[in-house]
């Protein structure tokens, strides 16, 4: 069974499914804050990010750009 993640975000909210990563988690979602973006949230240690990047077969990883960081106190 897949482990899955609910964001609220600017009153909206996203069901975020996991996704394989090096190390931390890695939750995704197809359709993010616009209909033509995805949504990547990545967590490491204490910290966490989350990622956009364009609805694409051939982005790369230099296409997500953070817009939120969080760590924990």
């Amino acid at each position: 069974r897949d482990a899955r993640a609910a964001l609220l975000l600017a009153g909206r909210e996203y069901a975020m499914r996991s996704a394989p990563v090096g190390s931390g988690a890695r939750y995704v979602v197809e359709q993010g804050r616009r209909p033509d973006m995805s949504m990547e949230w990545r967590t490491r240690g204490d910290e966490a990010m989350l990622l956009e990047a364009p609805l694409s077969d051939s982005r790369t990883a230099a296409d997500l750009k953070p817009f939120a960081t969080c760590k924990a106190r």
